[in-house]
């Protein structure tokens, strides 16, 4: 359980970048929306919901702010391993990504 920032670029810091979870489901985006609001995020800002897509846009001093408070810094190829990894979690791998969401949204339905 974690959380991650998409903070780099090129190998160079960016002003804007993706906050998400590496635990997927609704364990993870619990996680998510807690750790967004203690960094001053709204919860309805969460974009790509019930997708292992989902994500909060952070910029400016709040990536410093996620970053000081225990976020993991990873680069594009760290954020396609962690959203390769949630598709695993939910047995999603391989699979177009319409299908993709609509069973996410069943298991959070029968949870």
């Amino acid at each position: 359980m974690g959380r991650v920032v998409n903070y780099v670029r090129h190998g160079k810091p960016v002003r804007a970048a993706h906050l998400l979870s590496t635990q997927a489901g609704r364990d993870g985006r619990a996680e998510l929306i807690e750790f967004a609001t203690r960094i001053g995020l709204s919860p309805g800002w969460l974009q790509k919901r019930g997708t292992v897509h989902e994500h909060f846009d952070v910029i400016g001093a709040r990536i410093e702010r996620a970053i000081t408070t225990g976020v993991a810094r990873v680069d594009n190829r760290g954020l396609g391993t962690i959203i390769r990894h949630k598709r695993e979690q939910l047995g999603l791998v391989r699979l177009p990504r319409n299908i993709i969401r609509a069973r996410s949204l069943a298991r959070e339905v029968r949870a």
